[in-house]
């Protein structure tokens, strides 16, 4: 009975911990520091200037800039390595279009993505150094970005990815 136990508590934490899988690759989260949130990095930048983060938000704007893709974001909160939006702020409506711009980061990506891989309302997860505050806002040089073609809708109305066909796609520069 008790490797019955065991053998239920292996299977069970390996079901959990696949569920955690991070879609940006290990490689690019070895030097990440989990203790830096958006908060945290909007109120002292300059005090995390060079160190990787990771971040999550909804894309308010996109940008193909000189050396790059410039993604501007709204922050959302992460869970299990994905964007969380709470039922309450949405309440499973298209959301709204005016975005506070004081809860918004900017990426640049290193290399153009088309314009069209991206639309208002598209859920990101990125991984990168931070730069400096510009504009009022964490920016940060990104090494991975990973999206999920949500459009406006909430990514909790895709729970289950693979019978509704969510497109989604990691982008990590050389």
């Amino acid at each position: 009975m008790n490797s019955i136990r065991k053998c239920v508590m292996v299977v069970c934490s390996l079901a959990l911990g696949a569920c955690a899988t991070s879609p940006i690759p290990s490689s690019a989260m070895k030097d990440v520091d989990p203790s830096v949130g958006f908060g945290v990095l909007k109120a002292q930048p300059d005090v995390y200037k060079g160190r990787a983060v990771e971040l999550a938000g909804r894309v308010v704007d996109i940008q193909l800039v000189q050396n790059g893709t410039l993604i501007v974001a709204q922050s959302l909160p992460m869970k299990n390595n994905r964007p969380v939006e709470t039922l309450g702020e949405i309440k499973r409506e298209m959301i709204d279009e005016s975005v506070e711009p004081n809860a918004t980061f900017a990426v640049l990506y290193p290399t153009t993505i088309a314009k069209s891989e991206f639309e208002f309302g598209d859920k990101v997860l990125v991984v990168g150094k931070v730069e400096e505050a510009k504009k009022g806002r964490p920016y940060l040089v990104a090494g991975c970005v990973h999206v999920w073609k949500t459009g406006a809708y909430p990514i909790s109305e895709y729970e289950d990815w693979a019978d509704l066909g969510l497109s989604q796609k990691t982008y990590c520069a050389q």
